[in-house]
Formats: C-alpha cells, structure tokens, sequence
C-alpha cells in the first residue's frame, strides 16, 4: 500500500452499513416485541425474526471487526511510511481481512433481505387468514 489513507476512506462506507443495519435490528426487535405482545402470538413467525436478528447481529460484528481492521491498517501503514516499522507484516493484510469481513458482512445481510420476503409471506398470509376467518 503506498498511502495510508486507503483503508480510512471505506470507513464512511462501512459507517453506513452498521447505521442502517442497526436501524434494521431496531425495527425488527419492536416488531418482536410488539408480535409477543399480541394475543395471538405465533410462535413461528417470531421464531424467524429472532433468526433474522441474529443474522443481522452477525453482520454487525463483521462490520465492526472490519472497521477495526480498517483503522489498524490505516496506522499501521502510516507507520511504514514515516520508516517506523513496528510490526514485521505488511499493513495490507489487515486491510484484505477487513474488506472481506464486510464481503461477509454484505452477504448476511443479503440472506436476511431473501428470508425477509418469506417471512413477511407468512405475515401476510397468517393475517388474511385470521381476517377472512373472522368474517
């Protein structure tokens, strides 16, 4: 790596995806909640969004590690370059290991979009049942 500000400027990005990923969590624990509050609380459903919480969870921890990684390269290359070597490996493996933590972090985050749809499918299909029964 030839400038150390290479791995600091995916930090914005990964900002982003922990905010809004966080914002997901948020949203997806009041729908829990408000789901084992109800009278007719099905099991099933609540079940599948606590599973898609913990694949949010996971995102979230590969999203942090890889900002940490970001950050040690950024200084650790900054340290190469002022001919400060400290440690005896190259700053770009940390940087390679956090890219492809939020590699990983962007596919959980993929499958929890897929099982999204099929989740709210159940919602919605549990709802017209219980609307058209109560007719």
């Amino acid at each position: 790596m030839e400038k150390w500000y290479i791995p600091i400027t995916i930090l914005p990005g990964v900002g982003l995806l922990l905010l809004s990923t966080s914002n997901l969590i948020i949203a997806l624990n009041t729908e829990i909640k408000e789901l084992l509050e109800a009278e007719d609380c099905q099991e099933s459903l609540v079940k599948h969004k606590i599973s898609q919480q913990q694949l949010l969870s996971f995102a979230m921890i590969a999203l942090y590690i890889a900002a940490g990684l970001m950050v040690f390269s950024g200084l650790l290359d900054g340290l190469e370059s002022s001919d400060f070597q400290i440690l005896p490996f190259s700053a770009i493996y940390p940087m390679l290991i956090g890219v492809s933590l939020i590699f990983i972090a962007i596919i959980f985050m993929i499958t929890y979009a897929l099982r999204a749809i099929r989740v709210r499918k159940e919602q919605y299909a549990n709802f017209l049942n219980k609307t058209n029964n109560g007719q």
